[in-house]
Formats: C-alpha cells, sequence, structure tokens
C-alpha cells in the first residue's frame, strides 16, 4: 500500500499498520507492495492474539502475491460483507425503522434494546474493526481518511446506544452502526 516505505527487518508499516516483508524478501515488486501478514507457526501467542485482531484478520497469506493475494482477501471481505448483513437484517426490522416505519411488531425474547446491542456487537467488533483499525494508524499520522469518518461514525452509534441501553432507555442507534460498517 505505501511502496516508500522500507525497512531492513520485518514489522509493521507506520502509515496503515499492515506487516512489512523483510527487504530481501520481496520477489513480486509489481503486484506487491511489500505488506504481508508473516508465518503464524513463527509466531507466539500474543502475536497470533494481536494478528487476530489485525486489520487483516483472517488473512494470513504468506507467500502469496498479486491476483492469487486479491482473490484470497476478496472472498475475506465478501464475508464479513455477508456476516454483516444477515446480523444486519434483524436488527433493522427490530429498530424503530422497522417498528414505525415499516409497522412491523416481532416478538421479542428479551427487551428491545438488549436484543439490539446483542445483535449489534458482533458487527461492530468483527465487522468494524478494519475502520477503527485503520483509524488508529491515520490518526497517529495526523491523516484524515474514510476510514476515520467511517469510524466516527460507528463509533458514535454504537457507544451511544450502548449507553443508552445501560441507563435503561428505548432509544438506541444500533442499526446506524450497524448499516454503516455492512
Amino acid at each position: 500500500m505505501h511502496p516508500e516505505i522500507q525497512q531492513d527487518r520485518a514489522g509493521s508499516c507506520p502509515k496503515c499498520g499492515m506487516r512489512l516483508v523483510k527487504a530481501e524478501a520481496k520477489t513480486d515488486h509489481g503486484a506487491h507492495a511489500g505488506h504481508t501478514m508473516g508465518d503464524p507457526s513463527k509466531m507466539g501467542f500474543w502475536e497470533k492474539f494481536k494478528m487476530s485482531m489485525s486489520m487483516t484478520m483472517g488473512m494470513d497469506h504468506t507467500g502469496l502475491a498479486g491476483r492469487e493475494m486479491a482473490r484470497l482477501m476478496e472472498i475475506d471481505i465478501r464475508n464479513k460483507f455477508f456476516f454483516s448483513l444477515i446480523l444486519t437484517i434483524p436488527i433493522i426490522l427490530y429498530s424503530p425503522l422497522g417498528t414505525e416505519f415499516l409497522k412491523l411488531n416481532l416478538p421479542s425474547p428479551i427487551p428491545l434494546p438488549w436484543l439490539l446491542f446483542i445483535l449489534t456487537t458482533p458487527v461492530f467488533l468483527y465487522s468494524g474493526w478494519i475502520f477503527l483499525y485503520s483509524t488508529y494508524f491515520a490518526l497517529k499520522n495526523k491523516m484524515l481518511n474514510m476510514a476515520v469518518l467511517i469510524a466516527v461514525g460507528i463509533t458514535a452509534a454504537y457507544g451511544f446506544s450502548v449507553l443508552l441501553t445501560l441507563i435503561g432507555s428505548a432509544d438506541s442507534y444500533y442499526e446506524a452502526a450497524a448499516m454503516l460498517i455492512t
């Protein structure tokens, strides 16, 4: 992503946080900018844990470049999209958008704000993590980009909704956070 970044050791890109390959390990310079996830078999527990929560969660495709890497990244993003979509549909149906605008009266096994909290949390943490992670590095480098805008929106909607749920309010903005992520 940032071909101008070169280091003589493995580590993270200071601009976007993706893993860097040692300079001598790069092979396909035309299709790959030097970012990779590293070899999971050579990592300790905490490195694997940090990697599992990284922006490229689930994409440890060491040694791949070009079209194969792009295909695997596309599959990962598609899977996250469908995961979010499956949970966002009931969030919308149970939200004020579904209950007031669409005039739906769906039964809820638990209080509605808690149901929406349970459905939205995996969407926020799993699919929204890429925006939060990218925002950290963008702000660290004093850069504003679309990830920052999305992260501010989803964090505000989700955080305020959690606060409202904890104080017992029936209002929430869980559907806004889920729809922005999806």
